[in-house]
């Protein structure tokens, strides 16, 4: 049998053909109980209990029935006051879409966000300017594939957020990712790195109207609302991270360029024509989509937009257009 890490209690059918089948029953570790103590006789069904699991590893027990012997699997806990990651929470920080999910890998170079507990200091800590730290308040966050372990850049920390960035040279495929807070690690939780899976900024983890700009002049960029449409055939600054790596350092202001990846755009299903796919100048991990709409985009107040970047497609966000702005 395999049971959960909290304490509780589960039964054992001894016999289905007979409704009493005498027994007599031993458990073999402590934290395993035959109706709450070492032993026990009966008939029929077997109870018993379990203690709390308050280790980061799973266990196993035994119990002797009748000369018979049955394993007890125990799911790994958390010691209390060490960091514990809440179950599917590393994300991407734009699209928000669990690791469970084809499209919850963590590409390299991306901003990430962990939802946990105890990960981290009160009151919260950001950092103001470059270079980014792999340690902050205390927080470090690294991923591990086999024998190869790199430190991820960390922009805030408290006790149950973290935002960073993934490194560009993070081991590709499946690797685990460790949380520790002034030297107690968390369990390591399981992750997919991969080299593209972008992910649009939004106003809702993910959905609803995206963090789109209509580009009007060099000092006239505003965000994309119902009120403040963008028309056919206007370029427009979509908000991201995840378009891939860069050979340059994360920790600091990356250079301008298009990546040299395959990019795609559709505006309510209609492919955009891009001119520029690359990072943000401002902003250690963050990516900028620049497009014209085209032209038979069709017009309303929440048009779909999803962007692709290698053979990934992103999120789905929305976007207001209207013919005359």
């Amino acid at each position: 049998a395999r049971v959960g890490p909290g304490a509780g209690g589960s039964t054992v059918l001894v016999n289905a053909t007979t409704t009493t089948c005498p027994w007599t029953a031993k458990s073999n570790d402590s934290w395993l109980k035959i109706s709450g103590a070492s032993s026990g006789t009966g008939s029929s069904r077997v109870a018993y209990t379990y203690d709390l699991n308050a280790t980061a590893a799973a266990r196993t027990a035994t119990m002797t029935i009748s000369g018979l012997t049955f394993t007890v699997t125990q799911d790994a806990g958390s010691i209390p006051g060490t960091p514990t990651v809440t179950e599917n929470g590393i994300v991407n920080s734009a699209s928000g879409v669990p690791p469970s999910l084809p499209g919850g890998a963590l590409a390299q170079g991306s901003f990430f966000t962990i939802f946990a507990s105890g990960v981290g200091p009160t009151p919260p800590r950001q950092v103001e300017q470059f270079p980014l730290p792999t340690n902050l308040g205390g927080t470090l966050v690294q991923i591990r594939q086999g024998s190869q372990t790199v430190s991820c850049y960390l922009v805030y920390t408290s006790s149950t957020q973290i935002n960073g960035i993934i490194p560009s040279n993070a081991p590709l495929g499946d690797a685990e990712m460790i949380v520790t807070y002034n030297g107690a690690a968390s369990r390591p939780v399981a992750v997919r790195i991969a080299r593209n899976n972008f992910g649009i900024f939004a106003t809702s983890q993910g959905r609803g109207p995206g963090i789109i700009q209509n580009y009007m002049t060099q000092l006239e960029q505003p965000l994309n609302t119902r009120s403040v449409t963008a028309k056919p055939k206007q370029v427009v600054i979509l908000w991201g991270t995840g378009a891939g790596p860069i050979t340059a350092p994360d920790n600091v202001a990356p250079p301008a360029g298009n990546l040299p990846f395959t990019f795609e755009m559709t505006i309510g299903g209609k492919s955009a024509n891009l001119l520029y796919n690359g990072r943000a100048p401002c902003c250690s991990g963050v990516d900028q989509i620049v497009a014209e709409v085209p032209a038979d985009a069709p017009v309303g107040c929440f048009v779909p937009v999803q962007v692709k970047a290698g053979d990934v497609w992103s999120n789905v966000v929305t976007m207001a257009i209207d013919s005359n702005g």
